[in-house]
C-alpha cells in the first residue's frame, strides 16, 4: 500500500478544477504506484457553510466514479488547515482530520516564518488527542534556514510531510538538498 497524505484531487482544488481533471490525477496516481490518497483541500477553500460533510460528499462521489471507471485507487478524507491562533477553537468546532482517524491533523505553516505560538499551539492540539502533521516544512523559509526548529517540532511530538516535487527537485535544488539533508537525518536517527 503506498498512501498520498497531501493531495488536492478533489474538484474544489485549483489543481484538478473539476471532475476529469480529478479522474486524469487518479489515473496518473494509480500509474506511479499509490494505492490511497488523502484528499486535503485547504480548509479555506469553503464553498459552502458546511465544509465537512461538504468534503465527505465530494470524496464519497469520487469513489463512485473511480470505481465505475475502474481505476484501483481508494481516495479518503482529510483537510489542510492554515497555522493560526485560534486554531485549537476551530478544531473543535469544525475539522476533518486525515482519513477519519479523528487523529491526524495536516497543519500548513506560513512561508515565511514559525509564529511564536506555534510550539504552544501544537502542544495544546496534542493534549486535545490529535497529533499535528506539519505540511510541506521544506516551503517555510525560516525552517530552511534553520532546521533546528523543525526538529524542535518533531522532537515534541509533530510528524513532517514532505512534498514529493521537493524531493524531485521540481521546486529548485537548494529546496531539493534541504529535503534530501533532512531524509537522511530522520533515516539516521530512526
Amino acid at each position: 500500500m503506498l498512501v498520498d497524505i497531501h493531495n488536492y484531487i478533489l474538484p474544489v482544488d485549483e489543481r484538478p478544477g473539476n471532475d476529469e481533471g480529478a479522474i486524469r490525477l487518479a489515473k496518473q496516481a494509480v500509474e506511479n504506484g499509490i494505492t490511497h490518497i488523502i484528499a486535503a483541500p485547504h480548509s479555506m477553500n469553503k464553498a459552502c457553510s458546511d465544509f465537512e460533510p461538504w468534503i465527505k460528499h465530494l470524496v464519497t462521489n469520487l469513489n463512485k466514479k473511480l470505481i465505475e471507471l475502474n481505476i484501483p485507487l481508494t481516495v479518503l478524507e482529510g483537510m489542510e488547515v492554515q497555522l493560526k491562533e485560534g486554531l485549537l477553537d476551530d478544531v473543535e468546532k469544525q475539522f476533518l482530520p486525515l482519513a477519519g482517524t479523528n487523529k491526524y491533523i495536516l497543519i500548513e505553516l506560513p512561508k515565511n516564518r514559525i509564529p511564536a505560538f506555534t510550539q504552544k499551539l501544537f502542544y495544546e492540539i496534542q493534549l486535545k488527542g490529535y497529533i499535528p502533521i506539519i505540511a510541506h516544512p521544506e516551503q517555510n523559509a525560516e525552517i530552511v534556514k534553520n532546521p533546528a526548529k523543525l526538529f524542535e517540532l518533531v522532537n515534541k511530538g509533530a510528524l513532517v510531510q514532505v512534498n514529493a516535487a521537493s524531493m524531485l527537485g521540481i521546486h529548485g535544488r537548494r529546496i531539493k538538498r534541504f529535503v534530501k539533508k533532512y531524509v537522511d537525518i530522520i533515516l539516521f536517527i530512526l
